[in-house]
């Protein structure tokens, strides 16, 4: 039988030898004497599933296709698929035909596709064999977030939960107990670190969705309106504009708690990031509900802008994050030494330690790399520029504005660069004619 066009299941984005050059990176890490197995997505649990896969083993095989397995070998890099037999929900007829299984190997260039009960023979001629002992991320999930939710689970007595990672570690230490089993994780963390300028360009995308996305609710944004205009806002302009949904949960906060209508004179917070082609980016906006900053919020915004400009500044390859950090806080206080208050709010953020530089983005929103405060930047890295305060008996306690950044031979790039982040420049926006709400007959 004919298999239809498998083009869906192909990523759009990436090429068949950025994938077979993650797979060798991977091979070449763990050695010639060990395998990689990697857990693809189960079915979703609804009646008609849309299928999305899990993001490292997206990551290494471009293969959006429910349960699957990839084993690479150390030696060779030589990677195997093991497929369902059937019932697999986003193939035509859910089953592939020899045709299909040509077109994963063209398209991937993987060596073989199996079907996974022939996982079993080849794992029993392994010795080593590296498996993630932490859970994979999937759309809309981080790892510690799974992590949490699967401890608090775990404790329930009626339930005692187990991650898909820990019954695969379990189920292979109970068929293989000769094998001796080692930790992806590190492998793969230190492979995510330098994004490639194939990654950079998907990141560049969802880093203008999410500038997008602060852009059209901030022309939006009037006293007496439902906070949950601004998130519809949100779903929309992903769906629209980048046929996706959200990368993460989205933080919506007036700066008075329970406000769920916007006030005049407050302040709101959005920080989103899409799941734009498995990645995502990472932007903090603040600005004033009726389209004017106070005094209050003027200097104390004003102040978190400069320091936002300063840390931009500074990020280039080479830096070390104390180092900047100490550099940053030197100008801030230099800029500020004739405003006490200033002085004193410099002074907060300074003796809080906060780390800035505060986190790597990728295929997730808190990417998990291996890189430390001691380490340099580097080009390619991919993290966010985060300078925050928070203020006791102040109006608005919670300041800060955050972009995305990926780091270039001579400095960096704000991939969230198009949301301003200004005074001058949020207040003319806002003073633009938005689109939204909808008035839909």
């Amino acid at each position: 039988m004919k298999q239809a066009s498998l083009d869906h299941i192909f990523s759009r984005v990436f090429t068949g030898d950025e994938f077979k050059r993650r797979r060798e990176t991977m091979a070449k890490a763990i050695g010639p004497n060990a395998s990689a197995l990697l857990q693809g997505a189960p079915r979703r649990k609804t009646a008609h599933p849309e299928f999305s896969q899990n993001k490292i083993f997206f990551y290494v095989s471009g293969v959006e296709m429910e349960r699957c397995y990839l084993l690479i070998d150390g030696a060779n890099a030589a990677s195997t698929l093991f497929v369902p037999d059937s019932d697999i929900c986003n193939i035509p007829g859910g089953k592939l035909t020899p045709e299909g299984i040509a077109q994963i190997r063209s398209h991937l260039l993987i060596d073989e596709v199996l079907p996974f009960n022939a996982l079993e023979q080849k794992l029993e001629a392994i010795h080593t064999l590296y498996v993630l002992h932490q859970p994979d991320e999937q759309a809309f999930t981080t790892k510690g977030g799974i992590v949490q939710s699967s401890r608090f689970r775990a404790a329930d007595p009626w339930e005692q939960h187990r991650r898909r990672d820990e019954m695969l570690v379990l189920n292979l230490k109970k068929r293989f107990p000769r094998i001796e089993l080692a930790d992806l994780g590190p492998v793969t963390s230190k492979m995510r670190l330098i994004k490639s300028p194939a990654e950079i360009a998907v990141l560049r995308g969802a880093g203008e969705l999410s500038a997008h996305v602060c852009i059209e609710c901030m022309k939006a944004t009037q006293p007496g309106i439902p906070l949950q205009t601004l998130e519809a806002i949100s779903d929309y302009v992903y769906r629209l504009k980048g046929n996706c949904g959200h990368g993460y949960e989205i933080m919506l906060e007036p700066s008075h708690e329970r406000a769920d209508t916007l006030l005049d004179g407050d302040l709101v917070l959005l920080d989103c990031g899409p799941d734009y082609n498995y990645y995502t980016s990472d932007i903090a906006r603040i600005w004033p509900i009726n389209g004017h900053f106070d005094s209050w919020q003027r200097h104390t915004y004003g102040l978190i802008t400069a320091y936002h400009k300063v840390l931009l500044s500074l990020a280039a390859p080479g830096c070390r994050h104390d180092e900047v950090y100490e550099e940053a806080a030197k100008r801030m206080l230099a800029l500020y030494k004739d405003d006490p208050e200033g002085t004193a709010i410099v002074k907060n953020m300074i003796a809080r330690n906060v780390r800035y530089y505060n986190h790597h983005v990728g295929l997730s929103v808190h990417d998990v790399v291996s890189a430390t405060r001691e380490d340099p930047l580097e080009e390619g890295m991919v993290l966010v520029v985060d300078p925050m305060v928070w203020l006791e008996d102040a109006p608005h306690g919670y300041v800060r504005v955050e972009d995305t950044i990926v780091i270039t031979a001579n400095g960096c790039e704000r991939l969230t660069g198009s949301a301003p982040f200004e005074i001058e420049a949020i207040e003319a926006l806002m003073k633009e004619p938005g689109r939204f709400p909808l008035e839909l007959s």
